[in-house]
């Protein structure tokens, strides 16, 4: 119940729970719901939940999800049903959570995505939003992300800054839409001005990398400032890494292994990852290859990459510990199917080899193609990479090689 209430309380609209009087009591019922007076409210509502009332259905059954010290999931999930069958568009949402979280139903996002877009249909800002995060993260039908831009573009109209700061990275990233930085900076700039951590975190990467401003590390390091101060883990890393780099400040080893910590406090891998460069490096602390090791593989079981190939490294060719070229091979392939080309290298040369895996010279053509790509603006490393990638090719014939040639072009680095 904690987490569904954290997740789903916290974004109610309360335009969603506008309810029509069918009574006098039923307006006082309204005025206890408004002050969170639950058992009050419950019984009047029940009245005219019972004689049909789309709205009052719609509220019992929100009473008896969030409002009872005990959530009475099926009874939330019949009046839900209720309202819903009387095309009510909050109970459709509030149904598409329930099927979306798997809460008093079998989890079912097909389901839950239907509920979204009939809501969504009727203007249902809620239920925009959950059309929106659908599309983009892929749940029930394929990544579209015109869809979610589609969707979110409508609810981030009505000033929600949550909304406004999704718009902001998908004008950023251009997911969905032409990559636009005016864009982006205008809607985290709309988020931001009403506190929005993520929107004050975007906009301090923005100014980071100069993407619609002038490169500006003082500014950045304003808005990552005022983000971390809220507790977002992004801007605490990140505020960690300028000053280990010394942008915008003074370089300062300790005052960045203290942003990494806090960060990492709260189980951000790329802290955890960072904390173990500075642990290898001896950079704040003394050297301890030991507590190294110790912080890239809690950040490489998260799924960092960096991590993870570190991790891959420790098994190969570090030195100070017994290889193991199996397990070497399967942090490598972990980091290079995110698109680390170091790791791509490492698989290709394994692949190619025939070590820690059995030998694969269409594999090995891939991840070698996949690293020349990547390493072609370091001119130390990509002959030996390009030497690498021809010498497959050459074990290869004309329809293995054809083959191999799809498989690099099809490859797209997973999420």
């Amino acid at each position: 119940m904690t987490m569904f209430a954290k997740i789903l309380l916290a974004t109610c609209l309360s335009s969603a729970f506008a309810v029509t009087a069918v009574a006098g009591p039923v307006e006082d019922a309204n005025a206890a719901y408004e002050r969170k007076d639950y058992s009050a409210a419950a019984p009047f509502y029940r009245v005219a939940a019972e004689q049909g009332n789309a709205k009052a259905q719609f509220r019992t059954g929100y009473i008896a999800l969030m409002g009872a010290a005990v959530a009475d999931e099926a009874a939330a999930l019949k009046w839900f049903r209720r309202s819903a069958a009387q095309h009510y568009a909050p109970a459709q949402t509030w149904l598409g959570h329930m099927y979306r979280l798997g809460f008093g139903v079998e989890q079912d996002h097909s389901a839950a995505l239907k509920w979204y877009l009939l809501a969504a249909e009727q203007g249902d800002p809620e239920g925009q939003a959950g059309a929106s995060e659908m599309y983009q993260n892929g749940l029930s039908v394929p990544r579209n992300y015109p869809e979610a831009f589609r969707w979110r573009r409508l609810v981030a109209g009505r000033g929600g800054a949550g909304d406004q700061a999704d718009m902001g990275y998908m004008y950023q990233k251009g997911e969905g839409t032409a990559q636009d930085y005016a864009e982006a900076l205008k809607w985290y700039r709309l988020a931001a001005a009403q506190g929005n951590a993520y929107a004050q975190h975007g906009i301090g990467d923005m100014y980071h990398a100069g993407q619609g401003v002038a490169r500006n590390d003082a500014d950045a390091l304003t808005w990552y400032r005022l983000a971390a101060a809220q507790g977002d883990i992004r801007s605490q890393n990140e505020i960690g890494v300028m000053y280990r780099k010394g942008e915008g400040v003074t370089r300062d080893d300790a005052e960045a292994l203290k942003w990494f910590r806090l960060a990492a406090a709260q189980g951000h891998p790329p802290a955890e990852y960072n904390i173990g460069q500075m642990y290898a490096l001896g950079e704040g602390v003394a050297k301890d290859r030991a507590e190294a090791d110790k912080w890239y593989e809690t950040a490489a079981t998260k799924g960092n990459a960096d991590a993870q190939f570190e991790v891959g490294r420790k098994y190969h060719i570090r030195g100070d510990f017994k290889n193991d070229l199996v397990e070497a091979f399967k942090w490598y392939s972990l980091a290079a199917a995110q698109g680390h080309t170091e790791a791509q290298y490492f698989v290709g040369h394994l692949y190619l080899e025939g070590q820690g895996t059995s030998q694969n010279y269409i594999e090995a053509y891939k991840f070698l193609s996949l690293a020349v790509h990547g390493f072609a603006d370091v001119p130390l490393a990509l002959p030996m990479v390009t030497r690498d990638r021809d010498l497959a090719a050459s074990k290869l014939s004309p329809a293995e090689l054809n083959e191999a040639q799809k498989l690099v072009s099809d490859w797209q680095p997973s999420k």
